[in-house]
């Protein structure tokens, strides 16, 4: 998340209540022939007026391939070209996981490069990235927003062309997505019966917090849907993950708000007030990132237990400390059979800094 990212955020807080005022703009409505479908803004797609997606053309969406036998260099696969795909080193009989990154990002961020290494390192599986770095450039937010539906639209093509070209069974994808990215999976598994997991890291919450299942990402969306909610506050009080329950089963670490080891709101308004925007995103963002931190942990085998709870007062309460109904593993060994429902857990406050892009201070914590 970079400097411009932040300000994106206070400017989308200061104008919300216009937006959703009664002179917000008529609902429009755009089509795309090489998706063969339209879109239109009105409801139940109202949760930015005045804005529709951009074109496939305009948005340049990329799809990266990765496997074992080449982690360093990718290959450009595409719905529009079955040679991209019988060509490259797809393999329809292992796992695919595909990592899509949220506003501002692109898919070379250090964060994806981690996860996807980290990924190959462990499991012998099919890796792809989405690159929509056209579609999620700042400074306009609410563009981005409404791009996560051509993004979902073209990553769903690309699903049904690896099935149909190869044989690959849909219940072997596994979508993780990072904010927005979230919400491009649950856009991609709303096409497709059915897509095996979807994995949200830290939802976007502003424009989805307070619409229906047809624009978030839910359940419905996969055979699985684990969401973990590390920043799951308001964006008056700068929040950027969603706050309701929306998967199979919703972990909320350290209650999901506000992450150990990130410094304090407050630190950072002040910082952005007197022009330290650099560390003011850090310390605002932070929280929000721990999404991915704590997913990458999993991969090698970090323990994230989680107790069944109903509510985070509950768990600030202390009385969410066992596994009476059944425990849940948060991340990427998190139990596609059961249990179900919201998870709470506690994890440690040390951190590390993820190398070759200090623009973000990734901190990554540790149990």
């Amino acid at each position: 998340m970079d400097t411009s990212i932040l300000l994106v955020f206070v400017f989308v807080n200061a104008v919300q209540g216009w937006l959703f005022s009664s002179s917000s703009p008529e609902p429009g409505r755009v089509c795309y022939t090489s998706l063969g479908r339209c879109y239109s803004n009105a409801a139940p797609y109202n949760n930015v007026p005045g804005f529709l997606p951009e074109s496939p053309a305009v948005q340049q969406v990329q799809f990266w391939l990765y496997t074992q036998g080449n982690t360093g260099h990718p290959q450009t696969i595409s719905a529009g070209s079955d040679a991209s795909i019988t060509t490259s080193s797809f393999n329809p009989d292992r796992a695919t996981k595909v990592i899509i990154h949220g506003f501002g990002e692109w898919g070379n961020k250090s964060w994806v490069r981690v996860m996807k290494d980290t990924i190959l390192a462990h499991d012998n599986v099919n890796v792809i990235i989405v690159n929509w770095r056209e579609g999620a450039k700042p400074p306009v937010y609410f563009q981005s927003v409404a791009n996560t539906r051509v993004v979902g639209t073209l990553l769903a093509k690309l699903i049904n062309k690896l099935q149909t070209v190869t044989g690959a069974s849909f219940q072997s994808f596994h979508l993780i997505g990072h904010s927005l990215g979230a919400h491009v999976a649950g856009y991609a598994g709303m096409t497709i019966d059915k897509i095996g997991r979807i994995t949200g890291m830290d939802p976007a919450g502003p424009n989805f917090n307070d619409f229906g299942n047809q624009v978030i990402l839910d359940a419905s969306d996969a055979s699985f849907v684990d969401i973990i909610h590390t920043n799951a506050k308001p964006l008056r009080n700068f929040g950027y993950g969603i706050q309701r329950t929306i998967g199979h089963v919703d972990f909320f670490p350290n209650g999901g708000v506000n992450q150990p080891g990130c410094p304090d709101t407050t630190r950072g308004i002040l910082l952005l007030l007197n022009g330290n925007t650099a560390e003011a995103v850090t310390t605002l963002a932070c929280s929000h990132e721990r999404g991915f931190v704590y997913f990458i942990a999993s991969i090698n085998g970090t323990i994230f237990e989680a107790y069944p709870c109903p509510s985070r007062s509950a768990y600030e309460r202390g009385i969410c400390t066992t596994c009476d109904s059944g425990c849940a593993y948060m991340g990427y060994h998190a139990d596609v059979t059961n249990p179900r429902g919201t998870f709470y857990l506690t994890t440690g406050s040390d951190w590390i800094q993820y190398p070759q892009d200090t623009s973000m201070g990734v901190l990554a914590s540790i149990v």
